[in-house]
Formats: structure tokens, C-alpha cells, sequence
């Protein structure tokens, strides 16, 4: 077994999406949560065109800005700066490609990551100067 599985989002979200769908859930596109009223048992959920519902489990999956976690944790939790920039960018994978592959040095660390029959990542981690990563940081998620 890999000790690593990598796909693109859009991968991911056909592979949820289907198994969400075969389960019986519907699924509502366009739209956000505005207010969460949860008590021991169910969590009441108001979305933004003001339809409501209620559910045994909310799950957020909203990233690292997540909308979420500032509203459960206001001042907790939130992104922090590790010193490092992650520069990365998906390519055409060449046939021959099969698995992905590693390269640590004292300085910066690179990866080619197979994603998936057509495309791969190229990704490099290093140490950034505080110019770069305040620019980084700067980017809307």
C-alpha cells in the first residue's frame, strides 16, 4: 500500500461527489451556512438564501481560511507563518511517471508528486525571506 495517496481537488471532489450521491444526499451548490444553533444532539443550520435545516454532524471543509474555525475558535487555531514558501505547479505527467519521488538537501526540498494519469506536481519547499512570505501570504487563498 502507498504511503502517500495524491489527486487533484477536481479528482477528489468527482470521487466525493459520486459517493455522496449514491448514498442519498443531496447536495446544494451556491450556498454557505450563516448561523449554527448546535445542542447535545443536532446542530441547526440557516444557510445564506435563508433556508434552514438540521443535521446530526456538520463537517467543514473550507480550507485554510476556514469560515468555520474563526466562528468555533475565534482567536485560535487560525494559519501562522512557519518561515517557509511552498512554490508548486501541476504539469503534464510523462508516461513513465508512476510514483512520486522525493529530494531533501540542507537548504530546500523538491518533490515530483503523480496525481494522476495526465498531471503531476512540481514542488519545492524552502526557507523564505520575510519579503517573500509577507507576498505570499498576501495572495487570496
Amino acid at each position: 500500500m502507498p504511503f502517500q495517496i495524491s489527486m487533484t481537488r477536481s479528482d477528489l471532489h468527482d470521487i466525493l461527489t459520486e459517493a455522496a450521491t449514491k448514498a442519498g444526499v443531496r447536495i446544494h451548490l451556491g450556498l454557505s451556512w450563516k448561523s449554527l444553533d448546535q445542542d447535545d444532539d443536532v446542530v441547526d443550520v440557516t444557510f445564506t438564501d435563508a433556508t434552514a435545516s438540521t443535521y446530526d454532524l456538520v463537517v467543514a471543509s473550507d480550507g485554510i481560511r476556514s469560515t468555520m474555525r474563526r466562528h468555533l475558535f475565534p482567536d485560535q487555531f487560525g494559519p501562522r507563518d512557519t518561515g517557509y514558501a511552498c512554490w508548486r505547479m501541476a504539469v503534464p505527467r510523462p508516461p513513465g511517471l508512476t510514483h512520486s519521488e522525493y529530494w531533501n538537501g540542507p537548504a530546500v526540498k523538491a518533490t515530483v508528486i503523480h496525481l494522476n494519469q495526465d498531471l503531476m506536481y512540481l514542488l519545492v519547499v524552502e526557507r523564505a525571506r520575510q519579503a517573500e512570505i509577507t507576498r505570499v501570504l498576501a495572495y487570496p487563498a
